[in-house]
């Protein structure tokens, strides 16, 4: 006896400050394809990133602007990639962790709190076990956001009628779409190469070593260097773990000439470094409200789109 496989939708929405890119995807048997895609532009000074003081200058504009990016989903339910000025994305070990899930969520925001000098009640802390380490230590990736800047956020997504969920900062959203590329041995690093934002993640034997990012990116606005910026982080990371030097680079951006990447990495020693191709880990079904991906190239859409696959059951 066969059993049929039940399509699933998911829907991501990436927030920035220059405006909303939006998504829809579907799992299917043979694998996710993209369903909707959309990008609205922000008036100015609608939205502004930050930790401590709410992003949402202007409710109303906000507010119109996300109505027409949504994606529609039966159920509402929206994961949303936020800022990554407004969240903290740190790497905890812990040798004892409780097994009250709820007592581990004590344990994270007591720490962090303690840490960053902020009252236990002002933060909310989400967190993911990715297993023991070579010293039986739990590997722990936390985010970390003020509760009232995340509350305001849901509370507008609420107000226009939709279903917020896994607000995540938009770096660990984005890569959630590119992870399936990494190997889960030896010392593989992510590098995210975008306009807003530079990430570096790190894994040895598919546990998170290192994440750093520069909130620069490669449009830097003061005339300063994006090149330095790689070249800083990967120094930043060498002196941190001089023991785990990177075996190789997966690269994701919409840079994806070699001879340009070769210019990247030019002060790094023994770099082997793959550019990574999005049309390899998702499926385009055909147009999208009349959109072209000739016109808009996925690399823009990965954020959305890792939202958004957060919302399908493999």
């Amino acid at each position: 006896m066969g059993f049929a496989f039940r399509e699933k939708t998911g829907a991501g929405i990436e927030i920035s400050e220059d405006g909303i890119r939006a998504a829809a995807v579907v799992g299917k048997a043979q694998g996710v394809s993209i369903q909707h895609l959309e990008t609205v532009k922000l008036p100015t000074k609608t939205l502004t990133p930050a930790f401590k003081h709410l992003n949402v200058k202007d409710v109303e504009a906000f507010l119109v602007c996300l109505k027409k990016a949504r994606p529609r989903t039966r159920s509402g339910k929206i994961h949303v990639a936020v800022p990554d000025a407004c969240v903290k994305v740190l790497i905890q070990k812990i040798t004892d962790l409780p097994k009250d899930f709820r007592d581990i969520g004590r344990m994270l925001v007591w720490r962090i709190a303690a840490t960053y000098g902020i009252p236990e009640q002002e933060l909310r802390v989400s967190w993911e076990n990715w297993g023991k380490d070579s010293d039986n230590r739990h590997v722990l990736l936390v985010a970390v956001g003020m509760e009232r800047v995340l509350a305001k956020y849901e509370a507008v997504f609420k107000a226009g009628g939709m279903r917020p969920v896994l607000l995540a900062p938009a770096g660990l959203a984005r890569f959630n779409f590119y992870a399936p590329s990494l190997p889960k041995t030896g010392v593989m690093a992510y590098l995210g190469l975008f306009d807003e934002v530079i990430t570096l993640f790190v894994f040895l034997n598919g546990l998170p070593l290192f994440y750093r990012i520069t909130r620069k990116g490669m449009l830097r606005k003061d005339g300063g260097s994006a090149i330095n910026d790689v070249d800083l982080l990967i120094q930043y990371y060498n002196s941190e773990f001089p023991e785990n030097e990177i075996e190789k680079f997966f690269i994701a951006s919409y840079i994806k000439s070699e001879n340009l990447m070769a210019q990247v990495f030019e002060n790094v020693r023994n770099i082997d470094f793959i550019i990574l191709d999005e049309t390899q880990l998702i499926q385009w079904d055909g147009p999208s409200g009349g959109m072209r991906l000739e016109d808009n190239p996925l690399p823009f859409y990965t954020t959305a789109l890792g939202a958004a696959q957060k919302g399908i059951v493999r």
